[in-house]
C-alpha cells in the first residue's frame, strides 16, 4: 500500500500570562480562528481561562496562541524574541492590550502538520478503510498518525475512537 506523501508545515504555541484587564476586548466564547487569508500569523486563539474550570477564578488571564499555515515554516525558525516580537504585535492589536505580558513561552511543532491535495486526501481515505478492515479484523487498532489533526482535542478525539472500535471488536467477539 502506498501511502501518499504529504507535504508538512510547522507551527508555534505560545502560552502568554496576562495580568487580568491587561486584554481590554475579550472574544465571545473561548477563543477564535483566523480564515487562512487573513494577513495576520496567528491561526487560533484560546482564552483557557474560560475553557478550563480550573482557571475560571485565576488571577490573571492565560492566552494559548497557534501560529503558522501550510508553508510559512520561517516565522516558527526564528528566535524566541523575534517570533514573540511579531506575534505581540498581532495579539496586541487583536485583543487591545495595555500594557504587556507577564510571561511567553514559546513551544515549536517541526514539520508537525500534514497538508495534503484532494485526490490524496481521497486516496488516503480509502487506504485507511481497506488497511483498518485488514487489521481491525486482528484485533489491532492504530491512531494518531495525524492526518486528521493535531493537538489535544484531536488526541482526545482520536482516543475515543479508537475505544470504540475496541469495544465493537470485543463485544463482536463474545457474541462469536
Amino acid at each position: 500500500i502506498k501511502i501518499p506523501q504529504a507535504q508538512v508545515s510547522s507551527m508555534g504555541t505560545i502560552l502568554y500570562r496576562f495580568e487580568k484587564g491587561a486584554l481590554t476586548r475579550y472574544p465571545e466564547g473561548y477563543g477564535f480562528v483566523i480564515p487562512k487569508r487573513s494577513s495576520f500569523h496567528i491561526t487560533k486563539t484560546s482564552l483557557l481561562n474560560r475553557k478550563w474550570p480550573s482557571l475560571k477564578d485565576a488571577d490573571h488571564d492565560i492566552l494559548l496562541v497557534e501560529v503558522g499555515r501550510r508553508l510559512e515554516d520561517t516565522i516558527v525558525q526564528l528566535s524566541d524574541e523575534a517570533f514573540l516580537n511579531i506575534i505581540n504585535e498581532e495579539v496586541n492589536e487583536i485583543f487591545q492590550v495595555k500594557g504587556a505580558y507577564r510571561s511567553a513561552k514559546v513551544y515549536r511543532w517541526i514539520n508537525n502538520i500534514p497538508h495534503l491535495e484532494a485526490n490524496e486526501r481521497n486516496e488516503l481515505n480509502e487506504i485507511t478503510t481497506i488497511h483498518k478492515k485488514r487489521i481491525n479484523d486482528k484485533g489491532i487498532f492504530m491512531g494518531g498518525n495525524g492526518f486528521r489533526g493535531y493537538g489535544l482535542p484531536n488526541a482526545i478525539n482520536e482516543g475515543k475512537r479508537l475505544a470504540r472500535e475496541a469495544l465493537a471488536y470485543m463485544k463482536a467477539q463474545q457474541e462469536l
